[in-house]
Order: structure tokens, then C-alpha cells, then sequence
């Protein structure tokens, strides 16, 4: 390892709303960023990424608690968790956003605002949406194998052809 990684300090909240909010290559950035130091686990806690095109960014394993995402495009985003290791998005406003074919298996989304969201096509395979706000949201196509529903309302949740395999619905 070179010295330089070695001596690597990690962004701050701020320093990544900056870079995430700043232009279309800020994602490109911030990936190219996660490539160069695999075992960063980025910090975004309470982070306002509001409106920010956030198309293909890997947030597998970033710490979003609290994160303020609505309107955000984070279609095709990598939000997956990797074994006991999940993506924590505890209590995020994701209101109105486009995660349609996001990946967010085994993300920790309880007490996530996912009200009007698209998520269709999503992969939310053993995803923790406890008492989840998902009104009017758009889960067509979404898989939801194995994935906790548990407290959750889903009055005008679109479920059009979404795989419910083991979901637990109670």
C-alpha cells in the first residue's frame, strides 16, 4: 500500500454534499473515490443530498441516518448492506425520489419517509422497511424476497407484479 492511502483521511458530511451536489461528475468522484479506499464507509449522516442526481453512486455500506434525499434520482444506486453490515437509512426522507432498479438488498430502511418514491424494479431482497412510510409509493416489479414489512402501510402502494417471496407482511 502507498503511502499516500495510508495517510487517506476520509471527507466530511459536508465535504461529500459539496462534492455529490456539485456538478454530474461529483457520483463519478465520489465511486472512483470508493474504488481507491474499498473499506470507507462513508459518513452522510443527516446529509441534505435534496434534489441531487445521484444516478449509479454506491452508498453500499454509507451511513445515511437521517439523510434528507427527496427528489434525489438515485436510480440505479447502490445501496446494499454486505452480511450483518447494512446500508443505515434509519429514519432518511427519501420522499418523491427515483430509486426505480436501485439495489438496496439489505438495506435498513425503519422509519425511512419513502411517501410518493419509485421503486420499481428495485432489488430490496431482506430489506428492513419497519414501519415504513410508503404511501403512494411505486414498488412494480421490485423484489422484495425475504423483506420486512412488519408495521408498515401499504394503502396505495403500487405492488403491480413485485415479488413478495417470504416477505413478512404482518
Amino acid at each position: 500500500m502507498s503511502k499516500e492511502k495510508s495517510d487517506w483521511t476520509p471527507p466530511s458530511v459536508e465535504e461529500l454534499e459539496t462534492l455529490l451536489k456539485s456538478d454530474s461528475k461529483g457520483v463519478e468522484k465520489f465511486n472512483a473515490m470508493r474504488d481507491e479506499h474499498p473499506g470507507w464507509k462513508p459518513n452522510l449522516r443527516h446529509a441534505d443530498l435534496s434534489e441531487a442526481n445521484l444516478f449509479e453512486v454506491n452508498f453500499s455500506e454509507a451511513d445515511l441516518f437521517e439523510a434528507y434525499l427527496a427528489k434525489a434520482d438515485l436510480s440505479r444506486a447502490n445501496l446494499s448492506g454486505a452480511h450483518l453490515c447494512n446500508v443505515n437509512l434509519f429514519r432518511a426522507v427519501l420522499t418523491d425520489a427515483d430509486l426505480s432498479d436501485a439495489n438496496l438488498a439489505g438495506a435498513y430502511l425503519p422509519r425511512a419517509d419513502l411517501t410518493g418514491t419509485n421503486l420499481s424494479g428495485a432489488n430490496l431482497v431482506k430489506a428492513d422497511l419497519t414501519v415504513t412510510n410508503l404511501c403512494q409509493a411505486d414498488f412494480s416489479e421490485a423484489i422484495l424476497h425475504r423483506a420486512n414489512l412488519i408495521g408498515t402501510d401499504l394503502t396505495e402502494v403500487n405492488l403491480s407484479e413485485a415479488d413478495l417471496t417470504g416477505a413478512t407482511l404482518i
